[in-house]
């Protein structure tokens, strides 16, 4: 049962980051600045996701952790490939766009310590009411 909640969590995960990240990239990155759709939406979502399943599912505070960084990962593969989409045309003899690739590292980089931050803080509110 336990195998089955993990793979559950992670599969959630995965699937509503990386749709998160299409929908943004497809429909709403004229509306919505990027830098607070990454740096606040993403996290928040992806941190109130794993509170909600917390309630359904009963796993390990860390393995959470490990299903959000997992999260994390795969949409940080799709803001690429959905990059790599938006640039239709680009300059002779160049793969990628050098400079969006550095923003996203740049990117991913800033969530995952947006997430340990909220998740430290998750983590001691938790602690403090299952004390009591």
């Amino acid at each position: 049962m336990k195998r089955k909640s993990i793979l559950a969590v992670a599969l959630l995960n995965i699937v509503i980051a990386a749709l998160f990240q299409i929908v943004y990239w497809s429909t709403l990155y004229v509306k919505i600045d990027a830098f607070v759709f990454q740096f606040i939406v993403i996290p928040l979502v992806i941190m109130i996701i794993n509170i909600a399943l917390e309630l359904k599912f009963k796993i390990g505070f860390y393995q959470y952790l490990l299903c959000e960084f997992l999260g994390v990962f795969f949409s940080v593969i799709t803001m690429v490939v959905m990059s790599l989409i938006k640039h239709v045309e680009l300059p002779p003899g160049e793969k990628i766009l050098h400079a969006d690739v550095l923003l996203i590292i740049l990117i991913s980089i800033v969530q995952i310590f947006i997430l340990l931050f909220l998740n430290l803080l998750v983590y001691g509110g938790y602690r403090f009411y299952t004390k009591k």
